[in-house]
């Protein structure tokens, strides 16, 4: 501990139980100390939306989607007008991503959100 310039030792665990902190909160705060001795900021939502190609990436997902027909449910047809995708659909897109050198590539949870909207 730093007090009046002079460093004085502390237990280590007293002083974590005391305020109730962890390592981890105290190696963090350390970390970001400027010269000051002042923490920068928390930056946590504090940065521009990215949705730069999020358009394109759309459109590029429903285009590829559309590359391939779409299969009824096998169980409950009557009763439901959803469309099924096979199952190598992300597989494919993922690939053909790859080789374009996409600069963003949709998970698999997004590519189905995607088709199914």
């Amino acid at each position: 501990m730093d007090v009046e310039g002079a460093k004085i030792p502390v237990c280590k665990t007293f002083f974590l139980d005391t305020l109730g902190y962890s390592d981890q909160f105290v190696f963090t705060a350390i970390s970001k100390e400027d010269e000051g001795g002042h923490c920068a900021p928390d930056m946590r939502g504090r940065h521009a939306k990215q949705t730069t190609g999020m358009k394109e990436e759309k459109e590029r997902v429903r285009a590829h989607i559309a590359l391939f027909p779409t299969v009824e449910s096998h169980y409950c047809r009557k009763d439901s007008k959803r469309r099924y995708l096979g199952a190598t659909m992300y597989r494919l897109y993922r690939e053909q991503s790859l080789q374009e050198k996409a600069l963003t590539i949709y998970s698999s949870t997004r590519y189905c959100e995607i088709f199914r909207t």
